[in-house]
C-alpha cells in the first residue's frame, strides 16, 4: 500500500504583514488570513517563533533529546535567516503541523485568491515526504 503523505501550507509575507500577523493586528489582509485559517480550522504560526519555542523547550528538557536543536539555535542567531523566518508563517491544524492534502490544497487556494495586493510573497504546499524535504545535518 503506498504511503500517504501529509501536508502543510506555508507563506512568506512582507515585513509589514508579518508584524500584523505576529501582533494579531486588525489590518485588512491579516484579518482575511485569520478568517481563512479559521475556516479551515487552522492557525498561523510564525516560523521564527516556532523555532524559538523549540529551542526553549529543548533547553528546558535537555538539548541532547532534540536532534535539530543546534541547527535551530544557529538559524535563530543568523541575522539574515532571522529576517527571513520572521516573515515566514506555517498553518497548523490545532497542534498538528501537517494534515490531509484536501485541507492543505483548499487553504492554499483560498490564500491565493486574497493576494491581490502582493502582501503574500509566496504560498507553498510542503509535503511530509523526506525525499522532497531534506533535513539539515545534525
Amino acid at each position: 500500500m503506498p504511503k500517504t503523505w501529509l501536508y502543510q501550507v506555508r507563506i512568506h509575507v512582507t515585513s509589514e504583514l508579518a508584524q500584523s500577523l505576529r501582533e494579531n493586528a486588525d489590518t485588512e489582509i491579516a484579518m482575511e488570513i485569520d478568517k481563512i485559517a479559521s475556516h479551515f480550522n487552522t492557525r498561523t504560526i510564525c516560523i521564527f517563533d516556532a523555532f524559538n519555542d523549540y529551542c526553549l523547550e529543548a533547553e528546558k528538557n535537555g538539548p541532547e533529546f532534540y536532534p535539530l536543536y543546534q541547527w535551530t539555535k544557529e538559524t535563530l542567531a543568523d541575522p539574515e535567516k532571522k529576517k527571513k523566518h520572521l516573515c515566514s508563517f506555517a498553518f497548523y491544524l490545532g497542534e498538528e503541523q501537517v494534515y490531509e492534502k484536501s485541507t492543505a490544497s483548499g487553504l492554499k487556494n483560498a490564500l491565493s485568491k486574497i493576494n491581490s495586493m502582493g502582501n503574500i510573497k509566496e504560498i507553498k504546499l510542503v509535503d511530509s515526504n523526506p525525499e522532497n524535504n531534506p533535513q539539515p545535518n545534525t
